[in-house]
């Protein structure tokens, strides 16, 4: 068992894999939008944040973040403790 198998297991995560035939296409697979976000606060402004969609464990796709949003995605992660604080991740408010 590798290591990630071990973890999504003990999370209780499943890897639920096509029957034989019925293979998808990841390219065009639907995906559903992410439900969580990594969220920096501000140390600096209170009440602002940046933000970014991450999995439950706070694990952010980066291919999917736009330039800007990944540049503000590093400057927060490096700004940690002197602009931010440390990320929290929260469920999404879709308003």
């Amino acid at each position: 068992m590798t290591a990630r198998a071990a973890a999504d297991d003990a999370l209780g995560l499943m890897q639920v894999l096509p029957a034989p035939g019925n293979e998808m296409d990841t390219a065009t697979a639907c995906v559903a939008p992410p439900r969580y976000e990594l969220r920096f606060a501000s140390l600096i402004v209170p009440g602002r944040a940046l933000s970014f969609p991450c999995d439950a464990r706070g694990v952010v796709e980066l291919d999917a973040l736009s330039d800007p949003a990944r540049c503000n995605y590093f400057f927060a992660r490096t700004s940690v403790g002197c602009d931010f604080g440390l990320p929290s991740v929260v469920l999404r408010s879709d308003d």
